[in-house]
């Protein structure tokens, strides 16, 4: 293993350990395909446009169950990206919605919602689009600010 390549997986292991302090830690990169993965043939060193890390933070799972799954990407530029894209939560009523954006307002946190009209009622499937943090303490940041949103969340809003 090259210098490179054996800092690089220190660093990642640092990272993974910082995260695991908050919640569960699941690597899932396996889900990411190889043309997102992009790195150099050569010398497989990552290139700056990699993902070269991509994980489920599952933030106090017995609490939040699913709300609390959130996606952590580590990029070969050594910057991160923070959301919650691939498993939504869903709400069904209007004071749940103003909730919900009175929580994520003035955060750097957008929220999407989606209208959901195959039911024959109100639905909307929410998720976070990713952003990205420079470095790791702006990422840990992000995290902190999401576990304290999607609290506010869980005991405000009515969601499934």
């Amino acid at each position: 293993m090259c210098e490179l390549e054996r800092e690089f997986s220190e660093k990642i292991t640092r990272y993974e350990k910082a995260l695991e302090k908050y919640g569960i830690l699941e690597n899932e990169m396996w889900q990411i395909s190889e043309e997102e993965k992009l790195t150099s043939s050569t010398n497989k060193i990552p290139d700056f446009r990699a993902i070269v890390g991509y994980y489920f933070l599952n933030l106090n799972y017995e609490k939040f169950s699913l709300l609390g799954a959130i996606e952590i990407t580590m990029y070969g530029d050594n910057s991160f990206g923070i959301g919650n894209e691939r498993v939504p939560f869903y709400i069904n009523d209007f004071y749940s919605i103003q909730e919900l954006i009175t929580i994520f307002y003035g955060t750097s946190f957008n929220l999407k919602l989606d209208r959901i009209r195959s039911v024959d009622f109100v639905r909307y499937a929410i998720t976070l689009p990713e952003i990205r943090a420079k470095d790791f303490s702006k990422l840990l940041v992000y995290v902190r600010l999401l576990n304290e949103c999607l609290h506010k969340v869980h005991e405000k809003v009515v969601y499934d």
